[in-house]
């Protein structure tokens, strides 16, 4: 949304009008992520700027009444990445606090002992507007367990990514389509005491023909006509996933309709 809006201005009114139209509420939202937007970048001048345009779509998003703003933290080499990640926590806190927002950490390509320094980064804060959202498919990457990350979270944890991989590319696709240990995850969530939106972020599933991190070969691109699924097939899918999240969910007795 945050991309939309800076190319096309009016973007994200579109987008909330749109969802007021149809009953939808948007309870949170992924900030700019990528190389030049994550928190841990340690380019001075590009760092000031980030936090600026983070700090403005903080302010749109107030709008749309998003509650969590989860936020990549693109750790490099450098040691000085973490000293990134803490000024921009410093910088950007404020105005989600005067938002009303929870500035939400991700788990991305952090080790055992990054995911610490995130946990004792809440500590120095402590605010009940900074916290963790914990994405699944990362960890799998990693070869994290899963149930050992979730908790080290446990009292911080304002949103979860939900979805599959084959634990060597990041391929956001169903759960069962992968090699997540499934079980370890919902004893993770339960044990967390995790009470927020059970939020998938499969989105190639279906993969359309340009999809990240994957692109589909298309030896005639002048006469090709299945490089992406039909509307109709990406609905089936959305009900597909309703149904496993239930599933999931109702084998820990934590289904909520």
């Amino acid at each position: 949304w945050g991309k939309l809006e800076r190319q096309t201005p009016g973007t994200l009114n579109k987008i909330k009008q749109r969802c007021d139209s149809l009953g939808l509420s948007t309870p949170g939202c992924h900030a700019f992520w990528g190389k030049g937007n994550d928190i841990g970048c340690d380019d001075p001048v590009r760092h000031e700027e980030l936090v600026r345009e983070h700090s403005i779509f903080l302010e749109q998003l107030a709008e749309m009444k998003v509650k969590t703003y989860t936020l990549h933290l693109g750790l490099s080499s450098a040691s000085r990445s973490w000293e990134y990640v803490r000024r921009s926590v410093e910088k950007l806190l404020p105005t989600a606090v005067k938002n009303d927002i929870v500035l939400a950490l991700e788990n991305g390509s952090e080790t055992p002992e990054d995911l610490q320094k995130m946990t004792a980064l809440a500590d120095e804060f402590d605010s009940e507007h900074l916290g963790f959202c914990f994405d699944t498919g990362h960890a799998n990457c990693r070869g994290n367990r899963q149930y050992e990350d979730l908790t080290a979270l446990r009292g911080r944890l304002y949103g979860v990514h939900i979805h599959d991989n084959d634990g060597r590319c990041d391929g956001h696709t169903a759960p069962f389509m992968g090699t997540m240990d499934w079980d370890s995850v919902l004893r993770g969530l339960i044990d967390t005491e995790y009470k927020g939106y059970f939020t998938f972020e499969c989105d190639n599933f279906p993969m359309r023909g340009g999809g990240w991190p994957y692109l589909r070969r298309n030896d005639q691109p002048e006469t090709a006509r299945l490089q992406n699924p039909s509307l109709e097939l990406k609905l089936m899918a959305e009900d597909y996933l309703y149904e496993t999240g239930k599933y999931l969910l109702s084998q820990y007795g934590i289904f909520e309709e």
